[in-house]
């Protein structure tokens, strides 16, 4: 039985006893209690009975005392009457017989004392004392009574005596003993008695605890409390046990909800996958017909034809490249919604971007014969940061849509600075997917237009995949309904927000904000010119891919350096015993062995067998992995240096540069830099060219120059051409690369996966480092290492697609070894 989500035993926090206070059970504190009750109420009883024991003693004493003195009066009225001094002395002496009796006076009538007796430890009582009524307090060891001398109910004098009270005291004590010693018995008596009832009436409540910790603690919901008693506990007995049935039915319920709903989940994943291998598959059934007609196309157009037979070519080229369009739409949706898109933040020219957008779609809005304006806000900045290639891809989607369903009337672009005021106005509240940053300048896109316009019922739905404002849209215009959806996904994933106006045969106007930070003109640096090494290095280059070796080898060369060049670290540990080098570069993923534990053996100073003369020999880490960490990874084996590709010649040449100063600090021999033709040694830096030719396809598809203009000669020629070489290979080896990454999945050998996704990451570095293909090899290579296959065959076959489109491999080609 699973446990239910709502129900929870107590934590460890709330079972544990308060700092300071012992844990003490119910009984424990009942039984605290009902002493406490007990000893009070035994207490007030002793309390109360001794004090009606002292009055009633009290008064005993002071009754006896006062009849005896009464009785003395009246025998000390004559010696008062005839003032006989020694009479009245002869009665107190004969009254000193009485028990306890401490001081007796006779006083005349103007308080002056007649006779006294005094006990032999007793002090005399003044005049002003005798005077006085006789008091004395509760607890006094002594008690001072006095009564008037009559003779004709005329008082002739008072007698006054003095009680010992402490036999009465020693009495009250003595009961007092008595009486606690009663009272202690008894109350232990009862508190037995009581505990033992007590124990026997809360036995029904431990019984119900223990159930209840059996259930908290062990999760067992099939228990059930014994009812032992028609009381209060009987019936939380009861409540409890039904407590438990519906937790219990609850449970079950929620076992059913939780299994239908793992069904729908797995259903949906299923679905979800099923989408994307079918949108990876349609791109790649789509694109490779495509490329081979668009490339028949172009090649047709160059030549010479009739203007009808051109005007049908040209349809035809334009029909396939909208056909291309919505294969793109397909492939964007698909990377946006598996969060794959990756945004830029470069700095950009706002103007020129919108000008070449527009130039773009001028041809097709004169082809329609209506306007075409673009507005700017003269307030904009010149230069602004962001993601312009995003922003260019929102801008011809609405631009283009507005163009498609106008057929009079035309079409204006206004981009405008807002304000926050007119930001309030414009558009309501909404979340973006970014927080804009607080010096972003919001800036304002909207695309009117005087076409067909969108029904009120239909604009709740624009935005939405595969969704146009009715069926004969689609028949008469075209298109899957997805541009919009993109356009909205990205301008949200940019922190802006998109939203239209629209009214049936007035036309429409798409509109969104975009919060794009103030930027500067990128600068252009300067290129380095780069002087020959006055010395030669012997290098030893451990690199797998032999694209990657080519440019390697050319760097190093055109440097004047000689190099050795394997193909994986065990290679390189075995090159090691064999010659004497100045400098390792070390890529850090290859087959076999790695460049990390290569490094690692090298520090040590052998392999197996083999010992390395050098283990402080230099080592540079060159790797497309180039983040912070992968730096701090390769660093902390031993590593020299950090440089990812492609290669920056002249980070490589300053690296250089410090190797060589190091040996000769060291005192070690080098060779005299190689003798470098006048042509390459003026044309050193040329080779930064190769990263900067722009994309592969454009510079082969270029015409050949007249025979009338010669080729540029010297090292820019050979960069052209060592670039082509690069990408022949690259085509040769690519569907080999792909079978070996399919059988590494078919096998689960997921590192060997992810040193074959590396090699490809290391080749596009080189060949394309700012398309999509080199961010979706990068993806690849991360799926490979988190051992996510239904992620990396996915991702796999979106790279195919895209080398496909960009570098026109086929995946079904014969490849080379």
């Amino acid at each position: 039985m699973s446990t239910s989500p709502a129900f929870s035993g107590p934590s460890s926090d709330e079972l544990s006893p308060q700092v300071g206070r012992p844990r003490l059970s119910l009984v424990s504190r009942l039984e605290r209690i009902l002493a406490a009750a007990m000893g009070a109420a035994l207490l007030i009883a002793l309390v109360l009975i001794s004090s009606q024991e002292v009055l009633s003693q009290r008064a005993a004493v002071s009754e006896g005392s006062q009849a005896w003195l009464n009785t003395l009066a009246v025998q000390a009225a004559s010696p008062l009457v005839f003032d006989d001094a020694k009479a009245a002395n002869e009665i107190l002496r004969a009254t000193s017989i009485y028990p306890g009796l401490q001081a007796a006076y006779i006083l005349r009538s103007d308080g002056s004392t007649m006779a006294r007796h005094l006990d032999d430890l007793q002090e005399p009582l003044s005049a002003d004392a005798l005077k006085r009524l006789p008091t004395s307090a509760y607890f006094d060891r002594s008690l001072l009574i006095s009564t008037p001398v009559l003779l004709s109910h005329e008082e002739v004098g008072r007698v006054v005596a003095k009680i010992d009270l402490t036999p009465m005291w020693r009495s009250v004590l003595r009961f007092g003993v008595s009486l606690m010693l009663a009272l202690g018995i008894s109350g232990i008596v009862a508190a037995l008695a009581a505990r033992r009832f007590l124990h026997r009436a809360l036995q029904p409540l431990a019984g119900l605890k223990q159930v209840m910790d059996e259930v908290a603690q062990q999760e067992r919901f099939t228990v059930r409390a014994a009812l032992v008693a028609n009381d209060e506990v009987g019936d939380l007995s009861i409540v409890f046990n039904h407590m438990l049935d519906q937790i219990v039915k609850r449970d079950g319920l929620l076992e059913d909800n939780n299994r239908r709903l793992l069904a729908l989940k797995e259903a949906a994943e299923q679905a979800s996958t099923t989408k994307s291998a079918f949108l990876a598959l349609m791109s790649h059934e789509l694109r490779t017909p495509m490329a081979g007609i668009l490339g028949m196309l172009k090649l047709s157009l160059r030549g010479q034809m009739e203007s009808t037979v051109r005007e049908r070519v040209e349809l035809a080229c334009k029909n396939a490249n909208a056909l291309l369009q919505i294969v793109n739409d397909l492939l964007d949706g698909s990377k946006i919604e598996a969060g794959k898109l990756s945004l830029e933040s470069v700095d950009f020219a706002l103007h020129p971007l919108l000008d070449d957008a527009m130039e773009l779609l001028q041809e097709r809005a004169e082809q329609k014969s209506i306007g075409f304006a673009l507005h700017v806000d003269p307030r904009l900045p010149l230069f602004l940061k962001g993601d312009p290639t995003r922003l260019r891809q929102v801008l011809l989607n609405l631009v283009g849509n507005a163009i498609k369903f106008t057929e009079q009337g035309g079409v204006s672009v206004n981009v405008r600075l807002q304000s926050p005021q007119d930001m309030a106005a414009t558009l309501p509240t909404q979340t973006s997917a970014v927080s804009a940053d607080e010096h972003s300048l919001w800036v304002h896109f909207a695309v009117q237009d005087s076409g067909i316009g969108i029904s009120e019922e239909a604009q709740g739905r624009m935005f939405q995949k595969f969704e146009q404002a009715d069926m004969s849209t689609t028949r008469n215009f075209g298109g899957t309904g997805l541009g919009l959806s993109i356009c909205k996904q990205l301008v949200e994933l940019m922190g802006g927000r998109i939203g239209m106006h629209s009214t049936v045969g007035s036309g429409s106007i798409f509109y969104f904000d975009l919060p794009l930070l103030p930027g500067q003109q990128p600068i252009e640096q300067p290129v380095e010119d780069l002087q020959a090494h006055d010395h030669q290095l012997h290098v030893l280059v451990a690199e797998d891919a032999e694209t990657n070796q080519l440019i390697i080898k050319a760097v190093l060369s055109d440097m004047g350096h000689t190099f050795t060049v394997v193909s994986n670290g065990e290679k390189a540990l075995e090159a090691l015993t064999q010659e004497s080098f100045d400098l390792i570069l070390m890529d850090g993923r290859m087959p076999i062995m790695d460049g990390l534990e290569a490094t690692q053996h090298i520090r040590a100073g052998f392999w197996g067998d083999w010992v390395f003369a050098e283990r402080d020999i230099p080592i540079i880490a060159l790797t497309a992995n180039a983040s912070e960490l992968d730096r701090s990874k390769f660093l902390a084996v031993g590593m020299s240096d950090f440089l990812r590709k492609p290669v920056d010649e002249v980070a490589l040449h300053h690296a250089l540069s410090r190797v060589i100063e190091q040996r000769k600090a060291q005192g070690l021999m080098l060779k005299p830099k190689a003798p470098v033709d006048a042509a390459g040694a003026a044309d050193l830096a040329g080779l930064d060219a190769l990263l900067d030719l722009g994309p592969v396809t454009e510079t082969l598809a270029t015409p050949a120059a007249p025979e009338s203009v010669a080729p540029k000669p010297g090292r820019a020629q050979r960069v052209i051409e060592l670039r082509e070489q690069m990408l022949q290979a690259f085509r040769a080896q690519a569907p080999l690369r792909y079978r070996e990454i399919e059988a590494a999945v078919a096998a689960q050998d997921w590192p060997a996966a992810a040193i074959l996704a590396h090699g490809i990451k290391g080749c596009l570095a080189f060949i394309a480092p700012e398309g999509q293909a080199y961010e979706l090899s990068d993806w690849l290579e991360r799926m490979a290492d988190n051992e996510d296959e239904a992620e990396f065959i996915e991702s796999f076959e979106l790279l195919k697609n895209e080398l496909l489109s960009s570098l026109d491999i086929n995946p079904d080609a014969e490849g080379q070894a």
